[in-house]
């Protein structure tokens, strides 16, 4: 049996089916359920950062980069932290164009995933998630950067992002 908070965020999903609610309220209602359990489970006094990560695709194919000074970090995506107020939509775009200089357009937001970065570091990274189209033409390898970091950024096929690094790829499945 769930918890009484969990409870009434079930049997609201459950309404929202039943009256035939639009997607988005549907999903909301979703990712209410799943903080909910995430919450409940997770250690004390841990702390939780809100983070948007996007999946850059063109042509079946997922922007990614690599840090050449820091190898060990593997292979990501655009992403990082969500600043106070910023809607998460608008901070993986952001993300995308500080790290690789790309312009582009969320096509939808795929979901929300947690990944415990312990033990590296004391923390729950929040992820959220985008899928968004480069615009203008974008060269298929290039270096980006921010914060006097060097990225080295190039495509991969999609079917291969399993390989991305502290769960990245955790959303890929929900691409179109």
């Amino acid at each position: 049996m769930h918890p009484p908070r969990l409870q009434e965020i079930a049997a609201e999903i459950d309404h929202l089916e039943a009256t035939g609610a639009d997607p988005a309220r549907l999903a909301a209602g979703i990712t209410g359920l799943l903080h909910a359990t995430l919450a409940r489970t997770r250690p004390p006094g841990l702390r939780v950062r809100e983070k948007a990560l996007a999946y850059v695709v063109r042509d079946g194919r997922l922007l990614v980069f690599t840090h050449p000074d820091h190898p060990l970090a593997g292979l990501q995506v655009p992403a990082g932290g969500i600043e106070d107020g910023e809607p998460p939509a608008e901070a993986a775009l952001r993300e995308v164009r500080e790290e690789t200089g790309v312009e582009g357009r969320v096509v939808a937001s795929l979901g929300v995933f947690e990944y415990d970065m312990r033990p590296y570091r004391d923390e729950v990274q929040r992820c959220h998630v985008f899928h968004v189209e480069p615009e203008g033409s974008v060269p298929e390898r290039w270096r980006g950067g921010e914060d006097g970091i060097a990225f080295e950024c190039f495509w991969i096929p999609v079917r291969d992002g399993h390989v991305l690094a502290g769960g990245q790829g955790s959303l890929l499945g929900r691409l179109p």
